[in-house]
Parts: C-alpha cells; structure tokens; sequence
C-alpha cells in the first residue's frame, strides 16, 4: 500500500514540499526520490557568485545481518542559469565531516523536450597533487593526513565550460549515480535524466542529517556570467521522483571509507 502511494506520487510528480518552475522531468527508472532545494544567495560581482548551504538525510531501515529493507532517498538540486557561456566552477565543501561527503551531477535542460541531460559530475574534485591539502577549489581534503599515509577524499567539484542554458546541480550521498553509472564505471555526459538515478551505497547510520557548503561561480578569467534562473521558484511544494516500475531493492551495507595508501 505505502509503495504504491509513493509510486503514484511520482507519477503524478508533485506532493507538498518543494517544486521548481524549472521542473524536472519524472524518470521512468532508477530509484524513488525526494527533492529538496536549499536556497542559493546570489552576489551581482564576479559574473554572478552562488553559495548555498543545504542538508540531506536518507532514511534506512536494514535487518540484523544488515540487508536493506526499506529506503527513503532524499537529494539536494540547485537551479542555476548561464547566460554567458564559459568555464564555471561548481564545487561542495562538507566541512571536513567525514561520512558527509558528497557526489554531484549536474544536468543542463534539452532545448527541445522536457528532459535534462548530463553535462558534469564527480564523486570527488581535482586535486593540485597528492601533496596538498586542498583541492584546486581551496577546499580542504576531508581526512587527509599526507600523500604515503592517507590522501582522504577529495569534496566533489568540476571545473569546465558550460554552454548558454538552464542547469541543475544534483548534490547526493551514499553513493548515488544516475542510471547506467558505477564507482566503476562513472555516468558519461549524455545520460538523460528520465533514466533515474540509482543509489548503490547505503550505510547504517540513516536519520542523520548530512550538511554541505556548493559554490557556484565564473572560473577565475572566465567571462562566463551565471545566476538565479530566469523562472521564479514555486514555494511550498516538492517533487518526488521515481520509477512506477523499479523496486526499492535488497542492498548490504556498503561503507565509503577514505582512500589510504
């Protein structure tokens, strides 16, 4: 009874929470999912600076050899749009809470149609060498001790040229990839958003609530211009997405642990 209510939501693709004039499309596959859309304060210098700070919280219940029973994933999307094209950079800051790191996907709206295609994403940003710290954002490795005993992980960010239109930055936890993307093998740019979004990680401590920093801004020389979409947001309402057809699934644990070498 309470996966088809879920499911006929979904369908339906709207509840009370949170919506977005710049909806996105109801996928058809991966798993069901709640979003969530922290507010993004914008500065008119810089050709437009976004910050924002949001929370995810996944809800799990697992039985006593650890198995997944049920799942309640929850993600935080910010909308942006780039009016001039150019090299952004997009990038999280978990504050150097272990366990709150974050993966991000960002997808830009088809110009036809009412989906959304992946342009960008990582699990972790680029790092000026395994000898510092920080990554190329200034942003502190979490757990990182030093390059022979312990690099950590590198908060998730990119860096590249974004083309004239309207985008969302997917930010999730607990290892989630949109449809057809693994650890492995990560998505590649052109994955349709209507495919779903798949969570492959899920760890025992569920309810707690994961806080993360995302910066949206010009790279620096960039002549790009980014800022708040052009639609107004539609307050008190939510979308939750999710595949009429696709389970919740039977998943063991799974834990994220720093990268040590």
């Amino acid at each position: 009874m309470k996966k088809s209510l879920i499911l006929s939501a979904a369908l339906l693709g709207l509840t009370a929470a949170n919506a977005y004039a710049h909806e996105v499309v109801t996928p058809v596959g991966g798993d069901p999912f709640t979003i969530h859309e922290p507010a993004i304060t914008w500065s008119n210098g810089d050709h437009g600076v976004g910050t924002a700070t949001g929370t995810i919280t996944n809800f799990g219940t697992f039985d006593e050899g650890g198995n997944l029973l049920s799942w309640d994933a929850h993600l935080a999307a910010y909308h942006f749009d780039v009016s001039t094209a150019g090299s952004l950079d997009i990038f999280t800051n978990d504050n150097d809470v272990s366990g709150s790191e974050t993966d991000l996907w960002v997808f830009k709206k088809d110009d036809l149609g009412t989906d959304w295609t992946l342009v960008a994403g990582n699990q972790q940003g680029q790092r000026v060498d395994l000898n510092t710290a920080n990554n190329i954002f200034g942003v502190h490795i979490t757990d990182y001790v030093n390059s022979t005993t312990q690099i950590g992980i590198s908060d998730a960010g990119v860096r590249q040229n974004f083309d004239i239109g309207s985008y969302v930055a997917f930010l999730t936890n607990d290892l989630a990839f949109p449809t057809g993307g693994s650890s492995a093998n990560l998505p590649t740019s052109g994955n349709k958003l209507s495919n779903g979004i798949a969570w492959v990680d899920h760890e025992f401590f569920q309810s707690i609530p994961w806080t993360h920093d995302i910066t949206i801004k010009a790279t620096a020389g960039s002549l790009a211009v980014v800022g708040a979409p052009s639609e107004v947001p539609v307050p008190a309402a939510a979308w939750l997405m999710g595949s009429a057809l696709a389970g919740l699934g039977v998943v063991g644990r799974k834990k994220r642990p720093a990268i040590v070498v």
